[in-house]
C-alpha cells in the first residue's frame, strides 16, 4: 500500500500543478491497481491530508526582482 500511496501523492501533485487532469489520473489509477470504491476514497483522503500538511512557502517572504 505504501508504493500506491507514493504514486497517489505524486499524481495528486501533478493534478494540482495542472500537468494532468484529475479524471484521467483517477481512471488510470483505478485501472492499474483495480481499486475498490473504499480504497479510492481512502487514498484520495490520505493524499490530500499529506499534501495539505506540507509547509507552504510564503510569496511575501521571497524577494522579487523585476527587471
Amino acid at each position: 500500500m505504501a508504493s500506491i500511496m507514493a504514486e497517489v501523492i505524486d499524481g495528486y501533485d501533478r493534478v494540482l500543478d495542472g500537468e494532468l487532469s484529475g479524471i484521467a489520473y483517477l481512471f488510470d489509477l483505478i485501472d492499474t491497481y483495480r481499486l475498490t470504491n473504499d480504497e479510492i476514497l481512502y487514498l484520495a483522503y490520505m493524499a490530500a491530508d499529506i499534501i495539505e500538511r506540507r509547509p507552504v512557502v510564503e510569496m511575501a517572504a521571497a524577494k522579487c526582482r523585476s527587471g
